[in-house]
């Protein structure tokens, strides 16, 4: 089976060749997947009727993805896709919405193996990666379900997984979706966020593109953020900085974290403090985003004083931040969450 959504359009043109068409046939195709949003062979009219029956003959397929569950927010600010994959696995896609853009949070891997102790997509493990054109596809797919007339403008790879443990099929699906022959989504727009995986994090800021970096950070104290984040004990928040400081030197992009409020746990004056004192050095902003409850997981959500009082504190330090507001909670819109029902409905 070929995907077209595994190939860059260059590559694309040397499959074409081998098969004994022009080259021009391949950019043809390519403009029907990205440009027309076109997916179904036979309505690729441009491409002759027995290029088309030669490329159904080798299986080649411009989707994989089947969409199972769309859930909107109540208020229509969040969409969460629940997709199949081709092995009945499933993943998630969540689209946020604002007046002026659409951003799109995609996934990387089948679960996770990271084990944040706040988030569902790791409660099973990892399963797999996902294939280069898995990833592309959820853009794909959402960006259809949107219609002709509307787009995603952003996109955030903060989904289920940890993309810097899938890097090589990351960073090309990234490549398609920015490309002028692709979706043409500016790599300014398209954010990489990790736990910290420090390797990963050094690759990217070696990559020609221009790509945005957010760091799951959730606290600035070593102690607490492995309590809560298993992945420090390998690569520490002074290992991390240093890695950090590396990127900004060769991107000089500013980088953005984000920080889940746990009530109790990371929320207190001394938390602040040492967030203060870590970004001191560092251009950055920081998202603040009120935990969005998971089950099996004993964290509670701050109030919205304690959460008002927490940004306020950053703020009164010179600490550029922004309160998120919680969007998607009545669609299990937190990672991880709508697979991780499906999942156990399926199998109980």
């Amino acid at each position: 089976m070929l995907y077209v959504c595994d190939y860059l359009q260059s590559e694309l043109e040397e499959q074409f060749k081998e098969l004994g068409e022009k080259p021009y046939r391949a950019r043809q195709l390519v403009q029907w997947v990205y440009k027309k949003r076109e997916t179904d062979l036979a309505k690729m009219t441009d491409l002759p009727e027995p290029l088309r029956e030669k490329l159904e003959g080798l299986s080649l397929k411009s989707s994989s993805l089947k969409m199972i569950i769309k859930k909107d927010s109540g208020e229509n600010k969040a969409t969460k896709y629940l997709f199949e994959l081709k092995d009945k696995n499933m993943v998630e896609s969540v689209l946020l919405k604002v007046p002026s853009r659409k951003t799109l949070c995609i996934s990387t891997q089948v679960g996770c193996p990271v084990d944040c102790k706040f988030c569902a997509s790791g409660k099973d493990g990892v399963v797999r990666n996902l294939d280069v054109h898995e990833i592309v596809e959820q853009v794909l797919m959402v960006n259809k379900d949107l219609g002709a007339q509307d787009q995603i403008q952003n996109i955030v790879v903060m989904g289920m997984g940890e993309p810097m443990l899938n890097y090589d099929r990351m960073i090309k699906a990234l490549r398609i979706i920015n490309a002028h022959w692709g979706m043409e989504i500016g790599a300014r727009h398209i954010t990489v966020s990790t736990s910290g995986i420090v390797p990963g994090i050094k690759r990217l800021a070696d990559e020609p593109e221009s790509f945005s970096l957010a760091i799951s950070l959730h606290a600035a104290i070593d102690e607490k953020r492995t309590e809560i984040m298993p992945i420090n004990k390998t690569y520490p928040l002074k290992d991390l900085k240093l890695a950090l400081k590396e990127y900004f030197n060769k991107k000089n992009r500013n980088i953005t974290f984000e920080y889940i409020l746990l009530a109790g746990l990371n929320d207190k004056p001394e938390d602040a403090r040492a967030l203060e004192k870590y970004l001191s050095d560092l251009p950055s902003k920081i998202n603040l985003i009120p935990y969005n409850p998971i089950e099996g997981a004993n964290f509670k959500t701050p109030t919205v004083y304690a959460q008002r009082a927490f940004y306020q504190q950053l703020m009164d330090r010179s600490v550029f931040c922004t309160l998120r507001e919680t969007k998607g909670s009545d669609i299990d819109a937190a990672c991880g969450q709508l697979r991780l029902r499906k999942v156990k409905k399926v199998t109980s």
